[in-house]
């Protein structure tokens, strides 16, 4: 499986994911501030943004084969899905 998501202006290191067997969560928080300074007025503003998303899986993955990256403001989650082993069965 593969999820795509874009966070633009979020560095590497303020994105966590969690993921298990069912599902992946993506969240980030950034924030910014910018300075304005001329000779009339100074202004300066913070701004914080967040992003939490939940996406689940459409059937098991296996969570040790979840991969992540994060290249040019896109994030590229990729898993494997789980081996469904069945068992033989004998007829009596």
């Amino acid at each position: 499986f593969v999820i795509t998501a874009d966070l633009p202006g979020v560095d590497k290191e303020e994105i966590n994911i969690t993921a298990d067997e069912e599902s992946v969560e993506i969240s980030a928080e950034s924030s910014a501030e910018v300075e304005e300074e001329n000779e009339k007025y100074y202004r300066k503003e913070r701004s914080t943004r967040r992003f939490n998303r939940r996406v689940n899986f459409p059937s098991k993955v296996d969570a040790e084969t979840v991969e992540a990256e994060y290249k040019d403001g896109v994030l590229t989650i990729t898993a494997e899905k789980e081996e469904e082993e069945g068992r033989e069965v004998e007829i009596e």
